[in-house]
């Protein structure tokens, strides 16, 4: 079941996105993202999903973020749950995504941001 979120720009606070690093603090602009506590699946992750997480999370729009998936692993991924996966964009507007909260994912997949304020 895909969930799309078009009422996201009334209520940004809705959606928690966060970005920690190796050890698992937040406040950074590169590493593994996060949402409502837990790591998001690189499925169907792309350049505009990437975009639209760095506006909710208020870096700049356009080049300003990039992400990688796959070979990316820190210790703490697996600490987290999987909380969002399929996250589909079809531009760089989170309410252009669509995206499902059941994930059949595993901790090897996790979207690694990088982004720019």
């Amino acid at each position: 079941m895909y969930l799309s979120n078009p009422t996201i720009s009334d209520d940004v606070e809705a959606v928690r996105f966060s970005i920690v690093d190796q050890q698992g603090h937040p406040g950074v602009n590169t590493g593994l993202l996060l949402y409502n506590g837990g790591t998001v699946c690189d499925d169907l992750f792309s350049d505009n999903a990437a975009q639209a997480i760095c506006l909710v999370l208020g870096f700049q729009p356009g080049g300003g973020s990039s992400w990688s998936s796959g070979d990316f692993q820190w210790e703490i991924q697996e600490s987290y749950d999987i909380r969002l996966d399929d996250v589909n964009c079809s531009e760089g507007k989170w309410e252009s995504c669509q995206y499902n909260e059941i994930d059949n994912c595993k901790h090897i997949d996790p979207a690694v941001m990088a982004t720019l304020r």
